[in-house]
């Protein structure tokens, strides 16, 4: 199963599963607000955002996790994805990365307001664990990017 996300111009933000197998989605959940995310922090809080970029007309959008000091829209920070053809897709974990100002940029979800460095520690030794998608030919293909992240 995946999962995808959308967020309303109000804020709300809803989710639902996609069977990797046959296609068919979920109905539509509303994601509970978090308590937490609505408190400020330090301006030098590291924060963790799953961010969602647009790719290709008629391709799906690309996810990536991406860590980064404070919450400007030209933060630099380190990202963690996979990118290539969906048959043989491959790590390409960058530092110094602006999504949010990149030309693809569509959303973001904030996922940790407060990212201490054992937690980025967690998530290096998660994402190197998990094999990138791979298939042997395009009609084999059932993940991609968006796997990944969820």
């Amino acid at each position: 199963m995946n999962r995808k996300y959308m967020e309303l111009p109000d804020g709300r933000q809803y989710s639902r599963t996609i069977n990797t197998r046959t296609g068919v989605e979920g109905k539509w959940k509303e994601v509970p607000s978090n308590p937490d995310l609505e408190t400020p922090k330090d301006e030098g809080s590291k924060r963790l955002y799953l961010v969602l970029e647009n790719q290709a007309e008629g391709e799906p959008r690309h996810w990536f996790l991406f860590a980064c000091d404070g919450e400007s829209t030209d933060a630099v920070g380190r990202v963690w994805q996979v990118t290539g053809d969906a048959t043989y897709m491959q790590y390409k974990h960058e530092n110094g990365v602006r999504p949010f100002i990149s030309d693809a940029y569509h959303t973001s979800f904030v996922l940790n307001l407060a990212l201490s460095g054992s937690q980025e520690d967690e998530i290096e030794e998660a994402v190197r664990s998990e094999a990138p998608p791979s298939a042997v030919d395009r009609r084999a293909v059932r993940e991609n990017c968006q796997g990944q992240v969820n």
